[in-house]
C-alpha cells in the first residue's frame, strides 16, 4: 500500500532525488540560506556545494554558472517563505546546461492540481509549516507525484494522536475559539542547538489522520478557504497574489495568542553557521512592505 503523503520535507526531497535518479557522490548545488538538517542528510549521499542566495531571494546566473561543472547533476531552488518570487528564468538557464533542478516550496502546500513551477523536473510542498502540523508532504518528479510506500507510522498511535490534536489546534485557531498559550511559545536561542539532526526518522510516510486531512484539505476548496478567513481576520487590506496555496502558519494565528517576537518567527531555517539571520531578520521589514507575498508572511504585533 502507498501514499503520496511524506511524514517531513526530508523524505520528500530525498524520494525526489532518487525519483531524478542521481547517484551517490553526484554534485548538488544547494542555497547556503537553507534548513541545516536537509544539509546534512543531502551531505551524507552526495557532493554538496553552495550558491549564495541574495536579498531578492533568488542566486544570480552569473554565480551558478561559475559554479556548475560535469559532476553537477541537480540545483536545488527555494520558494522562500511565502514571497512570490519567479525562478522561471533560472530554472531555464539550468536546463539548458543538461542539468535537473528541484524547486523547495515547503512553505507551500497546494490545492489539488496547482503547482508553481510545471517546468521544474521535481517540486517539494509542505501543510506541516503552513498549518505547524505533524505530517504531511508531497513531491512532484517529471510532473508526476510521486508515493512511497506505508510504514509504520501510518498506525502509530503516538503519531496519529498527536497529528489529531494538531489538526485541531488550526481548527480552533480558525475558528478564533481559546487555545492554550504555551503551544505557540518558542524559545529559539535555547533550543536552536537541538532543532537539527544528522538522522533521517523512521517514519517515511505520513500517518492515517494526516493523510485523511491532507486529501480532505487538498480536494476541496478549504485552502482557498483558510485564506480568505485569515485575511478577514488580521483584517489587514492587502491581497493574496493566490489563493490555491497555504502558507506559513503565522498568518492563522490570533496574535493574542503569540509569545514570539518578529525576529524570532523570520530565523527558519537557520542559516549555516549563524552568518545570515541579521541580515535576512533585517530584510524582512523590506519584504513585507513591497507586498509581494503569496499571502501574510509577517505578524504585526
Amino acid at each position: 500500500m502507498n501514499t503520496i503523503y511524506f511524514s517531513s520535507g526530508s523524505w520528500a526531497i530525498l524520494k525526489a532525488i532518487n525519483g531524478l535518479g542521481l547517484k551517490k557522490d553526484d554534485q548538488i548545488l544547494k542555497p547556503d540560506y537553507y534548513c541545516e538538517d536537509i544539509n546534512n542528510t543531502l551531505a551524507k549521499n552526495f557532493n554538496l556545494n553552495s550558491y549564495t542566495v541574495y536579498k531578492n531571494l533568488k542566486p544570480k546566473i552569473s554565480d551558478l554558472n561559475k559554479l556548475i561543472s560535469k559532476k553537477t547533476k541537480l540545483i536545488i531552488l527555494v520558494q522562500y517563505f511565502n514571497e512570490k518570487i519567479d525562478l522561471s528564468n533560472i530554472i531555464n538557464f539550468i536546463q539548458k546546461q543538461n542539468i535537473k533542478v528541484l524547486i523547495d516550496s515547503i512553505h507551500l502546500f497546494p490545492a489539488l492540481n496547482n503547482r508553481l513551477y510545471s517546468k521544474a523536473d521535481a517540486e517539494v510542498y509542505s501543510i506541516k509549516k503552513s498549518l505547524y502540523l505533524n505530517n504531511g508532504c508531497i513531491a512532484y518528479v517529471n510532473g508526476s507525484l510521486i508515493e512511497t510506500k506505508i510504514t509504520l507510522n501510518f498506525l502509530n498511535l503516538g503519531s496519529n494522536t498527536i497529528s489529531f490534536l494538531k489538526i485541531l489546534r488550526s481548527i480552533l485557531n480558525l475558528m478564533n475559539l481559546p487555545i492554550i498559550d504555551f503551544q505557540y511559545k518558542i524559545n529559539f536561542e535555547s533550543n536552536k542547538k537541538n532543532i537539527f539532526s544528522s538522522k533521517m526518522p523512521n517514519n517515511v510516510s505520513a500517518d492515517l489522520i494526516s493523510i485523511i486531512f491532507c486529501s480532505i484539505i487538498r480536494r476541496f476548496k478549504i485552502i482557498q478557504y483558510i485564506n480568505l478567513l485569515s485575511l478577514k481576520k488580521l483584517k489587514i487590506p492587502r491581497k493574496l497574489k493566490d489563493l490555491n496555496y497555504l502558507t506559513f502558519g503565522e498568518l492563522l494565528i490570533n496574535h493574542k495568542h503569540i509569545r514570539i517576537n518578529k525576529n524570532q518567527t523570520f530565523k527558519w531555517p537557520e542559516p549555516i553557521g549563524e552568518l545570515r539571520i541579521d541580515e535576512w531578520t533585517k530584510n524582512s521589514e523590506e519584504l513585507y512592505s513591497n507586498n509581494n507575498l503569496f499571502s501574510l508572511y509577517f505578524i504585526r504585533i
